[in-house]
This record gives C-alpha cells, structure tokens and sequence, in this order.
C-alpha cells in the first residue's frame, strides 16, 4: 500500500513539476504507464543491487547507490519518452 502511495505522489510531482504538466495523452493512461514502468523497474533493481552485492562482492552500500542512481536516470528518460512524450 505504501509503495502504491508513494508511486502516486511521483507521478504527481513528476507531472505538476518536473515535466509541468505535459499532457500527451489521458491523465490515467499516463499514470497506468507510470505504475507500470515502476512495478517492472522495482524487481530489476532489487535483482541488479543483489547481482552485484552477492555474485561480484561489491560492497551492498554501493550497489544500492550506483543502481538507485542508474534506475533514477533511466526512470527520468523513459518517463520523458513514454510517459510524457516529449518529442
């Protein structure tokens, strides 16, 4: 439920802030994508963070870190790309 709620408040601040509003396509197919993008994300991160930590040996502090900030950056493009549509 917290992972719902917290995913609604991005797309909220996302969509007011960071992409200001672009509306390319109905509000709920884009918050549908939006969820979608995260429910796919969510287990490949966890399955990169444990790749990295228990088969290569780097330390769980900085495989959390280098994929946050991988999947991070990957959210952003593709929400610009998909979600959003900038052009």
């Amino acid at each position: 439920m917290g992972t719902v709620v917290s995913w609604t408040v991005m797309f909220i601040l996302n969509f007011f802030y960071t992409f200001r509003g672009h509306r390319s396509e109905p509000l709920a197919k884009q918050y549908l994508k939006h969820i979608l993008m995260y429910v796919v994300s969510a287990p490949i991160g966890l399955g990169l963070i444990y790749l990295l930590t228990s088969i290569f040996g780097v330390y769980y502090l900085l495989s959390q870190t280098l994929v946050v900030g991988t999947m991070a950056a990957l959210s952003f493009i593709f929400s610009r790309r998909f979600i959003f549509r900038f052009d």
